[in-house]
């Protein structure tokens, strides 16, 4: 899972919200208890949600009842706008939207995984408007639970593997406003795992590694991408089914199709376990934690938007910025370079906020934060600033 403090700004957070809180939200019944429902929810597909015939299949079965729904077109324009830059974001084609509304801390979703998303590449963001609540991520195996608050204008990843290796929640809470979260999705074709010892229906096509006839040697499959390779990222591996889908125009058509008519796509990857992504950071100092640790003894980390200073006094002539700058290949004195680490302090915050922790950062250890030709940078700098409320 990955989290992200700022994905919208906060004209863009406020125009959200506010565009969906005027959506015919209704609180729906239960099934099959009969209770009122502690959340409300209305969603938006790429086409219109009839029963048993909208585009995304795996959808049909859940939208006739989860609360109102409408195609993304007949959206606010916020809405469609969210779509976009998400999709430009991911790289993906964002397809469903579930607007859900928290009226108060009463209100909260349990934890769950998606059942209906088992199968299908479907990975969820999820981005926060309103008031700040807690989110809660459960390791399966483990129990061990992960918790943190979700600010508005957030957005959180949670890949398709994590589906099936956590449940995910937002429990009750003290929150006296509404908060209102959209929970988008860029779902793909549906996918059987050979080595799960899934079956997969007539008709479905293989992307796979080769395979060989253990008495003969003939390949089994001659048209799979992958040659002789033992093991594939599991990104990459994605990535080329989709490719692969993308040159064969009448498997893309089909996968337009409803889930009962479509053809599923049939994947053996011998050798590969999708493996969730470890993207957050620990805690505290650590060994081996990638230009995250410090030497600086009271300090967690070090952040410089940028470095460089001015001599300005006999003292600097045996500043220690000298010697560093200098094995940098740069000049030492006089002039400023921007930095890469600009995301650093975002990776930090999302740390702090699921270990309920804060860090001491050692901000300009080589730099002067205020100096004159870094003016056209300093207002972004303060803003990544004043977002890290639990960096000190």
């Amino acid at each position: 899972m990955t989290y992200e403090n700022y994905f919208l700004t906060e004209d863009e957070t406020v125009a959200l919200y506010t565009a969906c809180a005027k959506l015919p939200f209704e609180r729906k019944l239960t099934i099959p208890w009969g209770k009122l429902k502690r959340h409300q929810v209305v969603s938006f597909t790429t086409r219109p949600g009839v029963l048993g015939a909208d585009t995304l299949g795996w959808a049909s079965e859940r939208l006739s009842y989860v609360g109102p729904h409408f195609t993304i077109a007949e959206g606010p324009q916020e809405i469609q706008s969210l779509a976009a830059k998400l999709s430009t974001h991911t790289g993906r084609d964002i397809n469903y939207l579930s607007v859900v509304l928290y009226e108060n801390g009463a209100d909260h979703m349990s934890h769950h995984q998606h059942r209906e998303d088992r199968g299908y590449d479907a990975a969820v963001y999820i981005v926060s408007t309103g008031a700040i609540r807690p989110f809660e991520l459960r390791e399966v195996a483990t129990g061990r639970t992960h918790r943190f608050f979700a600010e508005p204008g957030s957005l959180i990843t949670m890949s398709s593997e994590e589906n099936d290796t956590h449940t995910h929640a937002v429990p009750k809470d003290k929150a006296r406003t509404p908060r209102i979260a959209i929970n988008c999705k860029s779902v793909g074709p549906r996918v059987y795992s050979c080595r799960k010892g899934q079956d997969a229906p007539e008709g479905a096509v293989y992307v796979g590694r080769e395979t060989r006839d253990r008495k003969t040697g003939a390949i089994l499959r001659p048209d799979t991408p992958f040659g002789n390779h033992s093991r594939l990222d599991p990104e990459d591996f994605r990535a080329s089914v989709i490719a692969k889908m993308k040159r064969d125009s009448s498997l893309l058509q089909a996968s337009l199709l409803p889930a009962r008519q479509r053809p599923a796509v049939l994947v053996h990857r011998s050798g590969t376990r999708p493996m969730p992504r470890k993207s957050l950071v620990g805690v505290g100092k650590r060994k081996g934690d990638d230009m995250e640790n410090t030497g600086i003894s009271w300090a967690h980390n070090t952040q410089n938007f940028w470095v460089g200073r001015d001599k300005i006094a006999p003292e600097c002539a045996h500043c220690y910025i000298d010697r560093v700058l200098e094995r940098q290949g740069r000049e030492p004195w006089g002039e400023i370079y921007r930095t890469q680490t600009w995301a650093a302090p975002n990776k930090w915050e999302t740390d702090c906020a699921i270990n309920n922790y804060a860090k001491r950062v050692f901000t300009c250890s080589l730099s002067d934060f205020f100096h004159a030709k870094a003016d056209p940078w300093r207002d972004e700098a303060w803003r990544i600033i004043r977002k890290s409320s639990r960096l000190v």
